[in-house]
Formats: structure tokens, sequence, C-alpha cells
């Protein structure tokens, strides 16, 4: 019973995870996923691209109009002050930053 215990350990260990600090052994697992996944990743470096096959991201009118209008629904519901929203007026300046990307 001792030894899979300390294989834990040992394991948790070797990817700098603090297994006291979750609550499960699957947050355990996904904390070590990510450990490998980014045991590469240097914040420094620039990255490209690797592929060029996703389309430029397009805002039209109706889509801004339609997240405007949702966003205001949900922060009625939630009591929230609405006076410092985007509003749909502010369509240009948006699209105008998202082609600029």
């Amino acid at each position: 019973m001792i030894q899979p215990l300390d294989n834990l350990i040992n394991w948790f260990y070797q990817y700098n995870v603090d297994m006291l600090s979750f609550m499960s052994l699957a947050a355990n697992a996904n904390a070590i996923k990510y450990a490998i996944a980014y045991k590469d990743f240097d914040l420094n470096v620039n990255y490209t691209q690797q592929s060029k096959k996703s389309t430029p991201f397009n805002l039209s009118q109706s889509y801004w109009n339609s997240k405007v209008i949702g966003y205001s629904i949900q922060d009625k519901q939630k009591h929230r002050k609405t006076n410092n929203n985007v509003t749909i007026n502010d369509y240009d300046y948006y699209k105008d930053l998202f082609e600029r990307q």
C-alpha cells in the first residue's frame, strides 16, 4: 500500500505539482497534464503561426447587434449598471480594431 503512494508522490515531485493543494487525484492529474504540455514553453520566445488556414474574423453589424443586446439583457438580469456598456453605435470602432489586428 505504501509503494503506490510513494510512486504518486515521486511523480508529482517530478512535475513540480503540489499534491496537497488539489482536492482530488483528477485535479492532480490535470496539473501534471498541463505541466507536461507547457514543459518546453518559453514566454520570451516569439512563436510563429503553424498554419494560415484560419480565416480572419469578420465583425458584422447583425453579430454586433446581437452581442450588445445579449450583454445588456444579462446585465439587467443581474442588476448591474449598464451606463458604461458597449453600444450598437460602437460598431465602427470595434470593426476597425478587429481589422487592424
